[in-house]
């Protein structure tokens, strides 16, 4: 009978556990991840820090899309939109949370 154990690690930490036992241990804070530490699935972060950098990234992405939308039913054309897109330079790397 072959173990059936996956790759789970928090910080520093790796351990092999079976698999039954994703689900408490994503609940502890660990982080599925593969032979290399590519993460598969990720823990639901517990720190009001990480917690406040997804909600404010958040935000800026609704606030985003809610800008598009209002370009596409001012009467821009797709075409027009995406165009304006790619102009637009990408922004790299991540702000802190204030």
């Amino acid at each position: 009978m072959a173990e059936n154990k996956i790759r789970v690690e928090r910080g520093n930490v790796v351990l092999y556990v079976f698999e039954e036992e994703r689900r408490h241990y994503l609940q502890l804070g660990y982080n599925v991840t593969d032979e290399f530490g590519n993460i598969i699935e990720e823990s639901v972060p517990r720190d009001l820090g990480t917690l406040q950098r997804y909600y404010v990234e958040s935000k800026k992405k609704i606030a985003d899309l809610e800008a598009k939308v209002a370009e596409l039913e001012s009467g821009k054309s797709t075409k027009e939109v995406v165009a304006e897109e790619e102009k637009t330079p990408a922004k790299r790397g991540r702000k802190k949370a204030e």
